[in-house]
C-alpha cells in the first residue's frame, strides 16, 4: 500500500512538471509543439502586460502595421506574409496558437522565436 501512494505521488509530480515548463517570479509558461501545431500559452504578473505587448509590436506587429500594445484579443490573425495564427491577449496572460501545416517554415521559427523572447519578458525581475 505504501509502495502505491508513492508511485501514485510520483506519477501525479511527474505528471504536473511536464506541463509546466517554466515556474517562477509568479509566472507560468507552456509552450508545446507537435508536427501540425506550435502552442504557447503564458500567465504572468499583470503589470508586465504592456512590456509584453510592446515586445510582439516590436517583433511582428511593427513590420505588419499591427499593434498589440492597449489591446485585449482573441481571434485569428493573419500577418502580411500570410502567416496565420490564433492569439488570445488580456492582462496577464496569453495564448498563440499556430497551424504548422498551413504556415511557412519560416514563419514558424519567427514566432517560435518570438515566444522564446516572451519568455524572457514575462520572466524578467520587476514590472517596469
Amino acid at each position: 500500500m505504501k509502495r502505491l501512494l508513492v508511485a501514485c505521488c510520483i506519477i501525479l509530480a511527474v505528471g504536473f512538471l511536464s506541463c509546466v515548463r517554466y515556474r517562477g517570479n509568479n509566472v507560468s509558461i507552456e509552450m508545446q509543439e507537435t508536427d501540425n501545431t506550435f502552442t504557447f500559452h503564458g500567465l504572468y504578473n499583470k503589470k508586465k502586460t504592456r512590456k509584453v505587448q510592446q515586445y510582439m509590436d516590436d517583433q511582428i506587429g511593427n513590420n505588419n502595421n499591427l499593434s498589440f500594445v492597449n489591446t485585449t484579443m482573441d481571434a485569428t490573425i493573419t500577418l502580411d506574409d500570410r502567416t496565420t495564427m490564433y492569439v488570445k491577449l488580456k492582462q496577464g496572460e496569453l495564448g498563440i496558437k499556430m497551424d504548422r501545416s498551413k504556415n511557412s517554415y519560416a514563419s514558424y521559427v519567427r514566432v517560435r522565436e518570438m515566444c522564446e523572447g516572451l519568455k524572457q519578458v514575462m520572466s524578467e525581475n520587476g514590472t517596469d
